[in-house]
């Protein structure tokens, strides 16, 4: 959820850039620069170790913040751990639309050494022909679900116990209802008993 409000609210950011680009307040680098930088600075996730980052669309990488050193560089070889080429596939995937969710193989967060599915979320931002993505690794999807099903079955068996007290409370009501029912009953047959033997008194 947070991925999704945050990558939303990205354009609006690049928008408020390239809006002061247009009229002359920054130049062009300048808020390119500023852009690629601050988005750079955000994070997200439990950790705070979840990212964004920025490729154009030659396939030129221009902001990895666990990655600089592949900053500038030409990204269309590259190929993430299973041999699927990454940037490649985001720029193809987002060329319909202009955003899509791409699967692939990755470092764990800054841990180069160990290699896990993840799940990104690439959008194009036209005026500087960028592509802002980010993502979430699968293990982090499947512990939320997890979690998440977890609560629907303390939730459920929460809503059988109430269901269940409810339903005992209807017996003990319905049969109290039954027993009043049958003594109500005994009272109004003794009294009309014994008004006819008073009516045959009064006779």
């Amino acid at each position: 959820l947070v991925t999704g409000v945050q990558t939303c609210a990205l354009p609006i950011f690049l928008d408020h850039l390239r809006d002061q680009e247009l009229k002359g307040i920054l130049s062009s680098d300048e808020a390119r620069s500023k852009g690629a930088e601050i988005i750079g600075l955000m994070r997200f996730g439990t950790d705070n170790k979840d990212y964004f980052w920025i490729n154009d669309l030659k396939a030129k990488m221009i902001m990895h913040p666990y990655m600089p050193e592949l900053d500038g560089r030409d990204m269309s070889k590259f190929a993430d751990f299973k041999g699927k080429l990454l940037i490649l596939d985001m720029i193809n995937a987002t060329e319909k639309d202009g955003s899509a969710f791409v699967d692939y193989y990755w470092q764990w967060q800054d841990q180069p050494n160990k290699v896990v599915p993840k799940v990104s979320y690439v959008q194009r931002f036209h005026p500087w022909k960028w592509i802002v993505g980010t993502g979430l690794y699968l293990e982090d999807i499947e512990s939320e679900a997890t979690a998440r099903n977890r609560e629907l079955i303390m939730m459920t068996i929460g809503i059988l116990g109430l269901i269940s007290l409810l339903s005992f409370y209807t017996i003990i009501q319905s049969r109290k209802a039954g027993k009043d029912i049958q003594e109500s009953e005994a009272l109004f047959k003794g009294i009309f008993n014994h008004s006819q033997q008073f009516m045959g008194v009064l006779s």
